[in-house]
């Protein structure tokens, strides 16, 4: 079964889960990615500053955020190391599924401003099309922002 043959998000979520607990490639990816959704501080730090619901936990921020800088750096894992990101990354399947599927959302929107714009008769219209496109990729980048915003607010209440 391939990724896309996944038809709901329990399905996808039990696809990603699987790949992080057994594809060396794909936890990796998958460390990396969740590694990525850590604030500056927290990189930094490799620790869990902010309770808002991306990036590691606090139980496996050190471990792992240490895993990423290594892997950052150009250096492999370890046997030892990959068995522990085997047994941590499959709990991050929700959190990876949550951005694939904001991912798709953003490319379907693309894919669809862009198939407008080959359509339009002018290079006017075309150039439109453009500016729409940069202006949805400037929103949703500022929805993002907001959305950790709210998220880092909320975690120091």
């Amino acid at each position: 079964m391939k990724f896309a043959d996944c038809k709901t998000k329990k399905e996808r979520v039990a696809f990603i889960r699987e790949a992080m607990g057994n594809d060396a490639r794909q936890a990796v990816r998958g460390m990396m990615r969740i590694y990525a959704n850590q604030t500056a501080d927290e990189q930094a730090v490799e620790d869990t500053k902010y309770h808002n619901g991306i990036g590691f936990a606090g139980c496996d921020a050190t471990l792992l955020s240490s895993f990423a800088k290594q892997v950052e750096r150009g250096r492999t894992l370890s046997s030892k190391q990959m068995a522990y990101v085997f047994k941590k990354m499959p709990k991050y399947a929700a959190q990876l599924e949550r951005e694939a599927a904001a991912r798709e959302a953003d490319t379907k929107v693309v894919d669809r401003v862009i198939a407008e714009a080959k359509k339009a008769e002018t290079e006017a219209d075309y150039d439109n099309a453009i500016a729409v496109e940069e202006a949805m990729h400037k929103m949703v980048a500022d929805a993002e922002r907001e959305s950790e915003a709210r998220g880092a607010w909320s975690s120091m209440r």
